[in-house]
């Protein structure tokens, strides 16, 4: 579980309602979540999470009172084989004041080797259409593809 903060912007700062993919600031950039399933608590500013479309338009993902975002994450589509798709999604925070979001990351063990299930396989054509793959890895894989630029820095 993290607890995420995204501090209120200057107007100057502040992304344009309905910029959609032309904004220049993102508060997270897109990804999909790495593990099973995440349950989001957001506060009440709306049009700063969005959800990507099949069609690839994005959609603002406003809070609803009372209720949990939940996001499928890439184990799960693994583990689905594709049956079920991991969200894309990012956050453009536009609103005057903080804003706070409680996601809850549900994720295999470190070592779990996670592969397509039979049934699944199944029912999407009898082939796997993802290799298997230790969490651990594909955690690690994703954290720097995410967070490391690939430079060498000197010193």
């Amino acid at each position: 579980m993290r607890m995420i903060g995204y501090p209120a912007l200057d107007a100057a700062e502040r992304p344009e309602a309905g910029a959609g993919d032309d904004a220049e600031q993102f508060s997270c950039g897109e990804h999909t979540d790495y593990g099973c399933v995440t349950l989001l608590l957001a506060d009440e500013t709306r049009g700063a999470l969005q959800v990507q479309l099949k069609d690839g338009t994005w959609i603002d993902a406003d809070p609803v009172p009372g209720a949990f975002v939940v996001n499928i994450g890439d184990m799960m589509e693994t583990w689905t084989n594709g049956l079920w798709k991991s969200t894309r999604h990012r956050v453009i925070h536009r609103g005057e004041g903080f804003r706070v979001s409680v996601p809850f990351f549900y994720e295999p063990d470190w070592d779990a080797v996670v592969r397509p299930l039979k049934k699944c396989v199944e029912r999407t054509g009898g082939v796997p259409l993802y290799p298997p793959v230790k969490y651990g890895d594909h955690l690690t894989q994703k954290t720097l593809s995410n967070f490391y630029s690939g430079e060498k820095k000197d010193g």
